[in-house]
């Protein structure tokens, strides 16, 4: 046991006044966060693809980079961050 000086604090009282949030505030989860990313990635990459022509613009103006996963899903990258297209729906989706 760690030696405290004698006045210390023991922590008795550590579990006043607490508030218990309802089951209802959590979220609940339909899959693991491994799959919510996975399935992230595969909308990402879908809309990289849509907007090509654009991506390619920002290629060297940004230095962006292409990468895979372990699937070989193949995503624009700029500074190790995956790149978002201008598309709104999926920036909502992100957000939210």
């Amino acid at each position: 046991m760690l030696s405290q000086p004698p006045n210390a604090d023991k922590g008795d009282e550590d579990n006043q006044n607490l508030t218990l949030l309802p089951e209802k505030m959590f979220a609940c989860l339909t899959m693991t966060p491994e799959m919510e990313w996975r399935e992230l990635e595969r909308r990402v990459t879908q809309i990289q693809r849509q907007f090509a022509l654009l991506i390619q613009k920002w290629e060297t103006k940004y230095l962006l980079t292409r990468r895979s996963n372990t699937d070989q899903t193949k995503w624009w990258s700029a500074q190790g961050r995956m790149v978002l297209s201008p598309h709104y729906q999926l920036k909502t989706d992100i957000l939210n």
